[in-house]
């Protein structure tokens, strides 16, 4: 009987050893896959903010080339506006600004309550 259960308990422990050592390369093999795995995710996250960096940069050319072009037409206006002023058309800027002043003065606003 105890040379049963002495040969049962050899077994046991060489089939725990055998179990062991699968187990680890189990283990191993899922680690390397799930590395892989996040490499890749990592990858597309930096593709991602790549393709982000590049369309900041386009919309924010694109804000200055508008932002120049707005500079552009008021400086056009501001020439305008300063040759009616320096050339004859002084009185009719005056007459301009005098009937505006006669609108904005014959308006009349209501605040409602709410």
């Amino acid at each position: 009987m105890s040379f049963i259960l002495g040969v049962l308990s050899v077994m046991l422990g060489f089939s725990s050893v055998i179990l062991v050592i699968y187990l680890t390369k189990r283990t191993d093999e899922l680690i390397k896959t799930e590395d892989q795995r996040a490499k890749m995710i990592i990858d597309e996250g930096d593709k991602r903010t790549q393709q982000m960096i590049e369309h900041t940069q386009q919309m924010i050319d694109e804000g200055n080339k508008r932002a120049q072009q707005i500079l552009a037409q008021m400086q056009k206006s501001i020439e305008l506006a300063q040759q009616m002023i320096d050339d004859d058309g002084r009185r009719e800027f005056r007459e301009l600004i005098e009937r505006m002043d006669r609108r904005l003065s014959q308006q009349t606003y209501i605040v409602k309550d709410k």
